[in-house]
């Protein structure tokens, strides 16, 4: 599995390939170009814990998957 950082096209394709979408470059920007504007308070600690449990499933799929976990 290729590092984001490092190789960012292959390791989209392995998650477009996941998802059921076809393969495409992503073009190579310097510098941020999807950075939202907007500013909200952090998540309550009850929020983040129910989005925890209900994608815990899912990112188990994922990562096992991809051969590899993220801590998201």
């Amino acid at each position: 599995m290729k590092n984001y950082f490092i190789d960012n096209n292959s390791f989209l394709n392995q998650i477009y390939d996941f998802v059921g979408l076809g393969y495409f470059d992503v073009p190579k920007y310097e510098d941020k170009i999807n950075e939202n504007a907007i500013k909200t308070p952090p998540p309550d600690e009850e929020s983040i814990s129910r989005l925890q449990d209900f994608f815990e499933p899912y990112n188990k799929k994922l990562f096992d998957v991809l051969g590899k976990g993220f801590d998201w």
